[in-house]
């Protein structure tokens, strides 16, 4: 009589341990977060066009904003709104680059993972945001006749800058729908209103030189918060729907 060994079946367990082991071993791992020294030419790597398009955007606007400034010019909500205007004209159209170039997809197998890169986007565009803001307040604070402390209106910008920066990070971590497009239009009609109602106006320049100070600090404490949340957390989307 011939002899049949016995094979014993594995158990569901071990099949899907040994899927698992086998996805593991066949399958890419998408990249993690870890962080790496790039240059300014990788993270503007693929947007120069954008760059040059937002620097002009911004040289044109602040240009004609220092020819009608005068003594009667609103400067106060107009610098609300103008403060963020290269780091928003910035990060948009980088960002609406990578979607209508169907780029954003194969960035995030690449070397360097895709929401480092925005992030440090972010952080080239605020700080040249900064400087650029720092020389243009004072060059229209000067030709309004100084009505306001240059060091409060300086603050007062950065603390628009800021904040705004915290709510584009905010967006991108909730995945809010067309995020990247309702923020700027929350901003002017800040700025409107401010511009507006003298209430609000009036309200706005009491405000103390440490309180302003104060929200700068909070927002900056917000901003370290919520890129250390967008940089752990799964990738969903968010950059698509900024805009979709």
């Amino acid at each position: 009589m011939k002899y049949e060994p016995k094979i014993e079946m594995p158990t569901k367990q071990e099949i899907d341990e040994s899927v698992q082991l086998i996805l593991a071993k066949g399958l890419p791992q998408s990249p993690k977060f870890e962080y790496k020294r790039i240059s300014v030419k990788d993270v503007l790597f693929g947007i120069e066009d954008c760059v040059l398009i937002a620097f002009l955007i911004y040289i044109a606007i602040m240009s004609v904003f220092s020819l009608l400034s005068s003594k009667e010019t609103p400067f106060v909500p107009l610098q609300f709104m103008i403060a963020p205007l290269l780091f928003a004209v910035l990060m948009y159209l980088s960002m609406w680059k990578d979607v209508m170039n169907k780029t954003v997809e194969w960035k995030q197998v690449c070397r360097i993972n895709y929401k480092y890169l925005t992030i440090c986007r972010m952080v080239l565009f605020g700080g040249v945001s900064i400087i650029l803001n720092a020389g243009s307040i004072y060059l229209t604070w000067k030709l309004t006749g100084g009505s306001y402390s240059f060091l409060w209106i300086l603050s007062f910008s950065f603390a628009s800058l800021f904040l705004y920066g915290f709510f584009s990070l905010v967006m991108l971590n909730r995945n809010v729908k067309h995020g990247f497009i309702y923020l700027p239009i929350l901003w002017v009609c800040a700025g409107l209103a401010m511009f507006l109602y003298k209430d609000i106006m009036a309200l706005t320049v009491i405000i103390p030189l440490y309180v302003i100070v104060l929200i700068i600090l909070a927002a900056a404490f917000g901003l370290f918060y919520q890129t250390r949340e967008y940089l752990l957390s799964p990738m969903k989307g968010d950059v698509l729907n900024a805009y979709n």
